[in-house]
């Protein structure tokens, strides 16, 4: 169905397109469109003034690297050759447990027409292993360049299983770039497994790869899965590398709120954290449990470090929580059932630098005219990479930005209350 007319501006874009002969015989075509209820909620929560609370400056400064990718779809193609009976295996319904799951095969890869190099392949992800296009993980053996002069050594190609058009992990990802929350180099590209393409999917670094890469001064790196957190890289020689964990329970309960305001911004950069969960209710992440990267920093001699964010997986947007019973009810939010999550909600000082956050995002990055814009430049991209289906993607692109100005809307209100 159709989404409701909008009273947007249009504007010159790759999309709703227009032809126009020319004299000459050549078509230059140009597109054009629409252009818990007891958590406090309103702006009379408590006013306590507590460092490293308030809201980011994301007009004018970032953290970490910008993403960085290919914006020439030309020869965009990832070509992987593998033994015929390996790919007849991939395009079978998996099991997570099969054990045909876990191990490394043997594989050759040519990235954007570059020489064909030997590499390691192993299927990646759980719910994606029912699909006939696999999600992967590649290893390349030795760092090698593989676009815009960036060198790397581990990939993951992700099918889009739940982003059957191609744009709403590349826009989330974008955006949490454009914040310092996502360090890791990716792009958009086509895939061929023995001459036979594949269908679009998206190329990207190893998180704990990528932060890595960023940031030099990583000594840890850990993902929220449930109520736990994963160890997935520590330093050579770190002892107790969870130690710092530890130290963020603690400070979650305490039960003096300006104590734990002050203790939990001293081990996790709350500021990245309130971005994160403010980008997750701006979409409508409904899965952001486990979607969550923390790592930990030190800089010279320190004993215990700070923890740093990276969002992750934002394949669920505009959808329900497939947990509504754990959800934490609250206005401003959106599927969000973490410890950590509440103790922003439920602490004053905290749940104020939370709440300036969103107001600046919804008026900076997810301002209308930036919503317009970006998304405008995602669909451009790929009219060109895949333009198979761009009629089916202007109108699912249409919808999610008119969800998406209207989740604007109501969140504005319920800041000014």
């Amino acid at each position: 169905m159709n989404p409701p007319a909008s009273n947007k501006p249009r504007r010159w874009t790759p999309r709703n397109v227009g032809v126009v002969l020319c004299v000459a015989g050549v078509l230059a075509a140009y597109l054009m469109r629409r252009g818990p209820s007891e958590l406090p909620t309103g702006s009379d929560a408590t006013d306590v003034n507590t460092a490293n609370v308030g809201p980011a400056n994301v007009d004018t400064a970032t953290k970490g690297d910008s993403i960085k990718r290919s914006d020439d779809p030309a020869g965009q193609i990832i070509k992987l050759t593998m033994p015929a009976e390996l790919h007849e295996m991939h395009q079978s319904v998996l099991d997570n447990d099969d054990p045909r799951l876990e191990p490394w095969r043997d594989v050759s890869i040519s990235v954007f027409d570059n020489e064909e190099l030997p590499a390691r392949l192993r299927i990646r992800g759980q719910s994606s292993t029912k699909f006939p296009r696999k999600s992967f993980h590649l290893d390349l053996l030795n760092k090698r360049e593989v676009w815009q002069s960036n060198k790397m050594k581990r990939l993951y190609l992700l099918n889009l299983a739940f982003d059957p058009y191609g744009f709403e992990m590349r826009y989330a990802y974008d955006c949490l770039g454009a914040l310092g929350l996502f360090p890791s180099r990716n792009t958009l590209a086509r895939l061929q497994i023995n001459g036979t393409d594949q269908g679009l999917y998206l190329a990207v670094e190893r998180p704990r790869n990528g932060i890595r890469k960023a940031h030099d001064d990583v000594v840890a790196v850990f993902r929220m899965s449930k109520a736990r957190y994963e160890l997935r890289w520590a330093k050579e020689g770190l002892s107790s590398p969870r130690r710092i964990l530890r130290r963020l329970e603690e400070a979650i309960a305490l039960p003096d709120e300006q104590e734990r305001a002050s203790e939990l911004s001293q081990y996790l950069d709350v500021q990245g954290f309130s971005q994160w969960m403010a980008c997750c209710s701006i979409l409508e992440n409904g899965d952001s449990t486990g979607e969550l990267f923390l790592y930990e920093q030190r800089s010279g001699d320190q004993r215990l470090g700070r923890l740093a964010v990276m969002g992750w997986d934002f394949d669920d947007l505009g959808r329900e929580s497939s947990r509504p019973a754990n959800i934490i009810q609250h206005p401003l939010t959106w599927a969000c059932e973490s410890k950590l999550e509440y103790c922003i909600l439920t602490t004053p000082p905290l749940f104020r630098g939370f709440r300036s956050t969103l107001k600046t995002l919804l008026n900076s990055k997810f301002s209308e005219a930036n919503i317009q814009q970006d998304l405008g430049r995602v669909a451009e991209h790929l009219a060109d990479l895949d333009p198979s289906i761009q009629a089916k993607r202007e109108r699912r692109i249409d919808a999610f930005e008119d969800r998406l100005l209207k989740r604007r809307e109501t969140l504005l209100k319920e800041l000014a209350k």
